[in-house]
Formats: C-alpha cells, sequence, structure tokens
C-alpha cells in the first residue's frame, strides 16, 4: 500500500500592511507556524500556490525578514521537501523576465530540499509527482512527465473562469482558463493558487479545486475561513484515494450590524468579545439618519477600542431612505420650468453642490434657443 500525505497553503502576500491591519508580523508568523507544524507533523512534503507578496517590488526589509522566517522554521532535523510555485504577483514585470523569489533560488544550495517551481516542470518526491504551471504560463502538456505508478499532483496559479469571486456569492469571474484545459484524467489531484476563496472546481476526469488565500486578506473576507490543507493520499492497487482536512487560520477582521432606532443608545451594541480581541471591527449601524448619527457620534466609541482589545473599530453609516406617500404631482404644471421647480420641491431631488438657480437659468436659455 501506498500512503502519501502533504501540506498546502497558498496567496500568503507578505508585505509591511496590508488591509489596514494585516502586518508583516502577521504574515511571517504564520509561515513561520505553518512549516515547525510541517516539520514535526509527519508529512512527506509540502507545496505554496504562489503569490509570496503583495507587491510585485516588495521592500528589501520585507523580502529579507520573509526569507529568513522560511528559512529559520525549516532548520531542523527532519528535512521536508518544499515545492513553491511562482504565482502572478511574484513576477515583477507581466514578460516574467523576474520573480522576487529568486532569493530563494540563491538558498537552495543550503536548503536542498526546497524547490522553487518558476517553470512548467514535474518534480519526483517519493511516492509523487509534482507537476507546476506557473502564473500566466501556457498550458502544455508537453511540458510534463507522468509517472502512473505514484501520485500525480498538479498545482497551477491562474483564474479558471466560471469559479467563485467570493464568499457566499453567485459572482463568478468571467475571464480566466477554461477548466477543460487542466481538467485531466493524468492528474490525480488538482489545486489552484490565486482565487482567495477556497473552492472546489468542476472537474469532470480529476478532483480538486482552489486553496484560497491562507488568512483573511481583506475586509471582504471578514467572518470566512481561511487556512491550509492537508492532504492524505492513499493507493491500495486499484487508484488512489485522497482526503482532505482543511484547517482554518486565525481570524483579523470582523463585522456586525445593528438595527438603530429611536431608543437605540451606545450601550445597546454589544459586540461578542471572542470575534474582537486583536482583530479589526466594523460596525454598521442601520436606520434613520438621525438615530444612525446620534449612535456613531456618541463619545464613548472613543474608549471601546481599547476596551475590547481590537486593533481597530470602524462605525459603518447605512440610512435608511425616507420613503414618500405620495408621488411628485406634476399635473399641474404648464411647461418645464415649472416642471422643475417642483420636482425639485418635493424633497425627493438631490443636486448635490449644483446651483438651483444656475439651473433655472440653463434650462430658461435652453428654452428661449429652442
Amino acid at each position: 500500500m501506498k500512503r502519501i500525505r502533504f501540506l498546502a497553503y497558498s496567496d500568503i502576500h507578505h508585505d509591511r500592511k496590508a488591509a489596514r491591519c494585516i502586518t508583516l508580523d502577521d504574515t511571517v508568523n504564520l509561515e513561520s507556524q505553518i512549516h515547525h507544524y510541517i516539520r514535526d507533523g509527519g508529512f512527506d512534503f509540502s507545496v505554496f500556490g504562489g503569490d509570496r507578496y503583495l507587491k510585485r517590488e516588495p521592500e528589501d526589509e520585507v523580502k529579507v525578514r520573509a526569507d529568513v522566517a522560511l528559512l529559520s522554521a525549516r532548520q531542523g532535523e527532519r528535512a521536508v521537501p518544499h515545492f513553491h510555485l511562482v504565482g502572478n504577483h511574484d513576477w515583477t514585470k507581466n514578460d516574467r523576465g523576474w520573480h522576487t523569489s529568486e532569493s530563494l533560488k540563491y538558498l537552495m544550495d543550503s536548503d536542498q530540499y526546497l524547490f522553487v517551481m518558476d517553470t512548467p516542470e514535474s518534480i519526483t518526491c517519493g511516492n509523487a509527482v509534482i507537476h507546476s504551471l506557473p502564473a500566466d504560463v501556457p498550458f502544455d502538456m508537453a511540458n510534463y512527465q507522468v509517472d502512473p505508478e505514484r501520485f500525480n499532483l498538479f498545482i497551477f496559479h491562474n483564474v479558471v473562469r466560471g469559479s467563485f469571486i467570493a464568499d457566499n456569492s453567485d459572482a463568478v469571474f468571467q475571464d480566466g482558463i477554461a477548466v477543460s484545459e487542466i481538467d485531466r484524467p493524468e492528474w490525480d489531484f488538482v489545486l489552484g493558487g490565486d482565487v482567495h476563496v477556497p473552492q472546489q472546481i468542476p472537474f469532470r476526469n480529476t478532483r480538486g479545486g482552489y486553496l484560497g488565500a491562507v488568512l483573511q486578506r481583506t475586509r471582504a473576507d471578514a467572518d470566512q475561513e481561511r487556512g491550509w490543507l492537508e492532504v492524505t493520499a492513499t493507493n491500495n492497487g486499484s487508484g488512489w484515494e485522497v482526503e482532505t482536512e482543511f484547517k482554518p487560520t486565525r481570524n483579523f477582521f470582523h463585522r456586525e450590524t445593528w438595527e438603530v432606532g429611536p431608543d437605540t443608545k451606545f450601550e445597546d451594541i454589544r459586540i461578542d468579545e471572542r470575534y474582537v480581541d486583536d482583530q479589526a471591527v466594523e460596525v454598521k449601524l442601520v436606520g434613520d439618519r438621525k438615530d444612525v448619527d446620534r449612535v456613531a457620534d456618541d463619545p464613548k466609541w472613543a474608549n471601546y477600542t481599547d476596551i475590547m482589545m481590537a486593533r481597530s473599530i470602524e462605525i459603518i453609516r447605512d440610512y435608511k431612505v425616507q420613503q414618500k406617500e405620495a408621488v411628485v404631482d406634476l399635473t399641474s404644471s404648464t411647461n418645464a420650468v415649472d416642471d422643475l421647480g417642483i420636482y425639485l420641491g418635493s424633497g425627493f431631488a438631490n443636486i448635490g453642490n449644483l446651483n438651483q438657480d444656475k439651473i433655472f437659468e440653463v434650462l430658461q436659455r435652453m428654452l428661449q434657443e429652442g
């Protein structure tokens, strides 16, 4: 019986500070924890699905800290092969002439079990073969050497048309590669990077999907699980059976919505402490303008961040539109100027910074000239 076990994660996007909350300390510490876990967890290898940095040309401090942390975490008695795919954020330019993981390639002499995959290739690792497709590189099956006696893992970094853009939404990517392009029976399992929402891809000839980002990258990820994937593949002689286990990482963003009425006070807003500690919190207040503004402007919010031990608390004001009982009645008007006057006086009109007298003046001139 053949059995392999590996860990896969993607899209960590190291940066000094991203999404107004995520820091370099957060991403570096997380990647260090992952590789300590890999080293001590009995895995045969690990895979990174691309996009190591947020910026195409990251600051030197960001690159040095990220590289040192990764290599330090990989030091130990047991060396575990790590396959590092190059993503679209890793190419410094669209011509794919140079990428920011070149520094890891320079260190491969000191870490002979580190493989930077910046070209389509097949690398054998025990009972597995890892087949790579870096970002923005056309797929060509001639680049790969499939071994039917081993577990063939295909990992790519690109958008597949029809994949979901966000959690709990029907919105999908209209552009990208077709599912059929990478849906091949030669692959025992497929994992993708680039799309940050974990999801299965509707394959017919193989199985797999997107890893998703290893941590919440934006406020749109608030309260959505992000993490890494642990995969166990077993072959009893009749093909590979694959079991996966998703391991979520910690939350960084939390959102709450509160209906605000005439009697609502600041003290009525109760945020669950489980979702606040060391997180960025967005509190949306929904109601009539006067009620929302009264609660949002309460000075007690200034101390609430420290009390709740949150990274930040942002108040979002969501005003309900007041519905009029009657529509604008234009039956008594005799010309366009009357129409405009009735409309502007109805309470439905919003002309922003425009001058009402100027609008009438222009309309009068148009009528005279026409």
